[in-house]
Parts: C-alpha cells; structure tokens; sequence
C-alpha cells in the first residue's frame, strides 16, 4: 500500500551512518548512530514537505512524506501523505491511509487498556488518553477521520 520512493541522497544518509557507526564502540551504538542520521533526514524531509504543501506543491509534498516515511516511519508521515493525495484526487489511497492510521490507533489502546487492566505501568497510556481526548465528539470511522485531516498537513 504504501508507495516507495527511493533517492540516492537517502541512501547515502545509510551509508554516512555507517560510517560513523564503524566508529562506534559497540553494535548498541552503531545502530543508535544509523537510527539518528535516518531520523534527522526524515525529519529534514517531512519539513521541506510542509513547506512544498505551504505553496500549493501537494505532489512534492506527498513525495517528500513518502520519502520520509521510507526512512523513519511515523503516524505523522502517514497522515501528511493522505491529505496530500486527497488534495491530488487520489482519495481511495488517502481512505486507505487514514484506515491504517485509525486500524493501528485502536491496537495501540486495545493493547494499551490490556496492559493497564493487568496492573502494569504503560508509557503508551498517557499518550493515548491525551490523544482519546482530542478525538471526543468527532464521528468515528475512516470517512471522519479523513474529513478532519483533509484541512492540513
């Protein structure tokens, strides 16, 4: 479902990493290292995409979130490219999108509400609870979800 969209100057931001990962003392931090630069270019790139969306570049911008995604995903990613292909016309992807994102939210609280329900700490519970209040008295489901977030990145 979701679209790649490989660039040689992502790839490189692997290859940098590596190197400095060669550096590191342990596998742990020659990981870390990687982690970090991929991160740094998504979020780089996940900005020039808010930018491209600013004005009026909605097919740069879906490309750009693509890309980000592609090294660093994240739920933001996700929901920026469906706007962006629901302001491309492409709504039946977007739909899709915005399912996976609502599909993936309720696993998290699911198993969020399992975990405390059993008397264990959950760092994803405070999370979710901030993120359940934003969301009261908005309609449930893909269609209001998509309804909600066609207005911005």
């Amino acid at each position: 479902m979701w679209p790649q969209v490989p660039r040689a100057e992502d790839d490189d931001i692997d290859s940098a990493a590596a190197s400095a990962a060669g550096r590191a003392v342990t596998s742990a931090d020659a990981d870390a290292a990687v982690a970090r630069a991929r991160k740094a270019r998504a979020d780089a790139l996940y900005k020039s995409g808010l930018a491209a969306n600013s004005e009026g570049d909605f097919r740069a911008a879906r490309d750009l979130f693509d890309r980000s995604h592609a090294l660093s995903p994240h739920w933001s990613t996700v929901l920026s490219t469906a706007n962006m292909r629901v302001k491309l016309g492409e709504v039946g992807i977007a739909v899709e999108l915005y399912e996976a994102v609502v599909s993936a939210y309720a696993r998290a609280q699911s198993g969020a509400q399992s975990c405390a329900q059993s008397g264990a700490q959950s760092g994803a519970q405070p999370a979710l609870a901030r993120a359940a209040t934003k969301c009261n008295g908005r309609p449930k489901g893909a269609a209001a979800v998509g309804a909600a977030a066609v207005g911005g990145a």
